[in-house]
This record gives structure tokens, sequence and C-alpha cells, in this order.
């Protein structure tokens, strides 16, 4: 093969349960503590800022799911399940090379397909405001 096995043995450390998993969820949960009391406590924006929380609510998806109106506690508990899903894939994504390799690849291609999505749009839309200037010029 072209690439070299992951290194074993004394000199890498063990996928452990604790660094992998529960050290970020404890970042996450945190981070989201510190930001609910900065934004919610302390700062309090008007209703016309937009924060991460109204953002989403505001979404025609989650209030199909949540309802017209979801508490605060239902994003923060969605956002923890996810976390803990995805940092328990690093498990898996740093024991195995091939499962590393493929997450990636995964990962380049959505970022790929999103971004051309995003130029497509973008292009579209100027050039659809460039051809309505034309035709007000004439």
């Amino acid at each position: 093969f072209w690439h070299s096995s992951f290194p074993e043995g004394p000199e890498i450390m063990e996928p452990t349960l604790v660094w992998n998993v529960l050290a970020p969820f404890l970042v996450l949960v945190t981070h989201t503590v510190l930001y609910t009391v900065l934004v919610n406590v302390i700062l309090r924006p008007e209703e016309h800022i937009v924060t991460s929380f109204r953002y989403l609510r505001a979404k025609k998806s989650i209030k199909k799911v949540f309802g017209p109106n979801p508490p605060y506690i239902v994003f923060v508990g969605m956002n923890w399940i996810l976390c803990l899903l995805m940092s328990s894939f690093t498990m898996l994504s740093y024991r195995y090379y091939w499962v590393n390799v493929s997450s990636l690849v995964l990962l380049l291609i959505f970022v790929t397909w999103n971004g051309s999505c995003y130029y497509f749009d973008v292009f579209r839309m100027s050039m659809a405001a460039q051809q309505s200037e034309k035709k007000k010029d004439e």
C-alpha cells in the first residue's frame, strides 16, 4: 500500500471514552452555560437582533417538528445529543484507518457540494439581477 499503518504500541494513546467523548461534551456544556448566561441574562438583545435560538426557531422545518414556539431547552438538548453522537464516532475514527479516510472523503464531498451549490445560487441571483437591470435600462 501507499500508506503506512497507524502507529501502535506505547507511543500512542488508546482511545478512551473520557478524552474522546466526555471531555468535548464537558466543553460544550460549559460553552452552553456561558452563552446562555451572557446572551439571555446579561445582554438580553432586542427582538430585531438575531440570536442562534431565534434563527433556529424561525425555520419552518423546526416548527414542523417541535411546534410553533419550541422552548430553549429543546435546542440545548438537541445540541448536546448531536455532540454526543458525533464525538462517539471519534472512537472508531481514531482506531481504524479506513474509517478515518472514509469520513474525510465524505466530508470533502459534502463541503465541495455545499460550496458549489452556494456559488451556483449566488451567481444565478446576480445574473438575474443584471438581466433585470438591463431590461429596466431598455
